[in-house]
């Protein structure tokens, strides 16, 4: 975890056989100790197949949108980096 001024940012990396999708949440759950089923619908915030598909076309992707009151990047290269706001 980095914190600066603006917030504390968060990062994670996905695991073998595991969906963006599926890293995202399990990433937003480990970050507030719960269980996924007790985070809010992912799909709420942004197209779960969409998210898939840009983030399976190659390292050089990077999808941004906002998740769980925090601004969420998932990198084409399996990275998820989640910026809580100050």
């Amino acid at each position: 975890m980095t914190k600066n001024e603006n917030g504390r940012i968060h990062r994670f990396d996905s695991i073998a056989d595991e969906t963006p999708t599926e890293a995202v949440i399990r990433s937003h759950a480990s970050l507030r100790d719960k269980q996924p089923i007790d985070l809010s619908p992912l799909a709420d915030a942004i197209p779960c197949n969409a998210l898939n598909a840009l983030v399976n076309t190659g390292d050089e992707v990077t999808v941004t949108f906002t998740y769980e009151g925090t601004q969420t990047t998932v990198h084409g290269d399996g990275e998820i980096v989640i910026h809580e706001p100050a």
